[in-house]
């Protein structure tokens, strides 16, 4: 896995050396000396939180390099009242923090059809 891991590495590499030209153009292109971005990596393994989820930001760029793609919910089609009735919290999760990895897919999965009966999938 050794040559794998050096290859990943490289396009990573590449991935943020682009990001990092794309900002210094957004930058030059106007009165915006004070643009911030944040890059953030997760990998993302057995029992990470795949769940719906809203946050407080204005955009949000995610790119899935390996895996699944990224499923998206058409706001048109979330259970607003149920997401905020717990507070986008899964209750089968917070009961049982130590459920096995399968179990936790499991209870998300069933959460997320909960929240949005229709989602938009992405390719990689």
């Amino acid at each position: 896995h050794e040559c794998e891991s050096s290859s990943a590495a490289k396009a990573l590499f590449k991935l943020l050396e682009r990001s990092m030209q794309l900002h210094a153009s957004c930058t030059e292109a106007g009165d915006h000396e004070e643009l911030c971005w944040k890059i953030k990596l997760e990998v993302n393994k057995d029992g990470a939180c795949t769940k719906y989820h809203d946050d407080l930001v204005e955009t949000r760029f995610t790119m899935t390099l390996v895996g699944h793609g990224t499923v998206l919910a058409d706001n048109t089609n979330v259970d607003w009242d149920f997401y905020e009735s717990c507070d986008g919290v899964i209750q089968a999760l917070a009961e049982n923090p130590d459920l096995a990895p399968a179990d936790a897919r499991r209870a998300i999965q069933i959460w997320n059809q909960r929240v949005s009966k229709g989602e938009v999938t992405t390719e990689p």
